[in-house]
C-alpha cells in the first residue's frame, strides 16, 4: 500500500515539476524580454545596479546578463545565450528556499508526535520516508511560491506593480474522510490559482489552512485505528496554533507587498495579525496541554517559548518591514523547539 501511495506521489510531484517548470519559464521569458527592451538604452555597459529587492521578479538585469546595446539583434543574442541559466536561477529564488522551511517544519513537528506515540515506529527506523516526505513536501511547496510570483505578477509588487482593485465534530470514516479531505484541499487550490489569491484576507486564510491541513490529514489517514484519541488531539492541537500563526504571517507580507489601503487599511490589517499572534502566544503560555505535549528534559520548549514569545512582541512595535521578519524568525525559534523537544522524548 504504502508503495502505491509513494509512486503516486512522485509521478504526481513530477508531473507537477513539469508543468511549473514550464510556466515560471514563459513568465521569466516575458520578464526577461520587456526588461531588456526597457533598458536597452539606459543602462550603461559595465554598470550593474544592485537595489534591495525579495524576489527575482524585481532584480534588473546585470552587465553579465545584459550587454546594453542599441542593437536589438545583439540583445536577443545575448538574452539567447544565458536565457536558460537565467531561467533556472530565477526560478529557485522564486521557490523561497528558507522560507519553505517553515512547512517542513510544521510536517516534522506532528510525524514525530505520531512517532512517539507508536510502539511500532521509532525515528530511525522511519527516517528514509520522513526524508522523503519532507523533500516532496519542500519541492511542492516551493514550485507553488514560484507559480504564486507568476499568478500575482499584477497584485504583487515584487512585479513592481500594486493592486488596481481588490475585495476582500467525530472524523469521517476512513476511506471517505481522507478522501473528502483531499478533495476539499484540491478544489481550494484551484481556486486559489485561478482567482482567489486576490482576495485579501480570504487568500490569507486559505494559506492557514492549506500550511495546517496536513496535520488534519494526518489524523484522518490514521482514522482506522493507527492513530489513538491522545495522537490525534496533539495533531489537532498543533493545526490550532499554526492556523492563526501563519494567517498573520501571510496578512503581514500582504501588507508590505500589496496596497491594502483600499481595503482595510494597514493599521486595521496589523491590528488583526498581531492579534492572531497575541492569541497564539496565550495559548502557549497559558493551556497546559502544550506544555505536556513538549515536556522534555532540559526543558526546550520552556526555552524557546521564552526567546520567541518577547520576539512576537518586539515584532508588534517595529516597522513594518523589520516587524514581520521578526515574526518569521520567531516561528523558526518556536518551530525548533517543538522539534528538539519532540527529539529528545525519542531518545
Amino acid at each position: 500500500m504504502m508503495n502505491r501511495y509513494t509512486v503516486l506521489i512522485v509521478h504526481l510531484l513530477v508531473m507537477i515539476f513539469v508543468a511549473e517548470c514550464l510556466m515560471v519559464q514563459r513568465c521569466m521569458q516575458r520578464r526577461h524580454h520587456t526588461k531588456a527592451n526597457r533598458h536597452a538604452l539606459t543602462i550603461p555597459c559595465g554598470q550593474c545596479l544592485q537595489p534591495e529587492t525579495s524576489s527575482p521578479l524585481q532584480t534588473p538585469i546585470s552587465p553579465l546578463r545584459l550587454h546594453a546595446t542599441t542593437d536589438n539583434t545583439s540583445l536577443e543574442e545575448h538574452l539567447d545565450d544565458d536565457k536558460s541559466a537565467a531561467i533556472l536561477q530565477d526560478f529557485f529564488s522564486m521557490m523561497r528556499p528558507i522560507t519553505i522551511i517553515q512547512a517542513v517544519g510544521a510536517f516534522l513537528v506532528g510525524r514525530l508526535v505520531i512517532i512517539l506515540h507508536s510502539s511500532k515506529q521509532s525515528v530511525f527506523r522511519d527516517l528514509p520516508s520522513i526524508i522523503t516526505a519532507s523533500i516532496s513536501i519542500y519541492l511542492g511547496y516551493g514550485f507553488g511560491m514560484a507559480v504564486n510570483d507568476c499568478a500575482d505578477a499584477n497584485v504583487d509588487s515584487l512585479h513592481g506593480e500594486k493592486a488596481k482593485s481588490m475585495t476582500m465534530r467525530g472524523r469521517p470514516p476512513i476511506p471517505f474522510g481522507f478522501t473528502g479531505w483531499t478533495l476539499v484541499n484540491l478544489s481550494v487550490m484551484t481556486g486559489y490559482s485561478i482567482r482567489m489569491q486576490k482576495l485579501f484576507l480570504i487568500k490569507n486564510l486559505i494559506c492557514g489552512w492549506l500550511a495546517v491541513s496536513p496535520l488534519i490529514g494526518a489524523t484522518l489517514l490514521g482514522g482506522d485505528g493507527s492513530l489513538t484519541e491522545e495522537v490525534a488531539a496533539k495533531l489537532y492541537r498543533l493545526a490550532v496554533i499554526g492556523f492563526p500563526l501563519q494567517v498573520s504571517r501571510e496578512i503581514l507580507k500582504d501588507i508590505e507587498d500589496v496596497d491594502i489601503d483600499r481595503v482595510v487599511g494597514e493599521r486595521t490589517s496589523k491590528l488583526i495579525a498581531y492579534s492572531l499572534v497575541a492569541a497564539v502566544n496565550a495559548a502557549m503560555l497559558c493551556l497546559a496541554h502544550y506544555w505536556t505535549m513538549f515536556a522534555s528534559t532540559p526543558p526546550i520548549y520552556a526555552v524557546t517559548v521564552a526567546i520567541g514569545v518577547p520576539m512576537c512582541i518586539r515584532a508588534a512595535t517595529l516597522p513594518l518591514v523589520k516587524g514581520q521578519k521578526l515574526l518569521k524568525n520567531s516561528i523558526y525559534v518556536l518551530l525548533a523547539g517543538m522539534i528538539t523537544s519532540l527529539l529528545h522524548q525519542s531518545r
